[in-house]
């Protein structure tokens, strides 16, 4: 199967794909289905070369994230209701919160993040913001 295919199946599905050495990681593994890990097992040498060629790329050519101020502030919104929603899921059941917990853990990130992004933006009166990933 192509590789990019791949790649766009797990960010569908919200799994992260890392190289490192010669390994595919995934995470979060909790919601990785077993087919899709005997589909990363069998395409394993083609999916080392796309992820590295792609973190090469990266690397010599930034990624830049463009968002309106309307647009951090609505992404806002959505974050701090799927928060709400997570936190609804709490049960009681060490097992079950166990995941929920993970959840609300990373949109608590993500809404502290996009709260420093939109006040970088209104900051500086400049709608757009980039961000640069690390390049090893």
């Amino acid at each position: 199967m192509n590789p990019q295919i791949i790649v766009e199946r797990a960010s569908a599905m919200g799994i992260n794909l890392k190289v490192k050495g010669d390994k595919i990681q995934y995470f979060p593994k909790s919601r990785t289905p077993h087919d899709f890990v005997e589909l990363l097992q069998t395409n394993k040498e083609e999916l080392l070369d796309y992820l590295s060629q792609r973190k090469e790329a990266e690397c010599l050519h930034p990624v830049v994230w463009k968002g309106t101020v309307q647009e951090y502030r609505s992404l806002l919104v959505l974050r701090q209701a799927e928060l709400v929603a997570a936190k609804a899921q709490l049960t009681g059941n060490d097992r079950a919160d166990r995941y929920a917990n993970n959840v609300i853990r990373d949109l608590e990130t993500k809404i502290a993040d996009l709260r420093v992004w939109l006040a970088e933006a209104m900051e500086k009166n400049n709608p757009t913001n980039t961000k640069q990933e690390e390049c090893e």
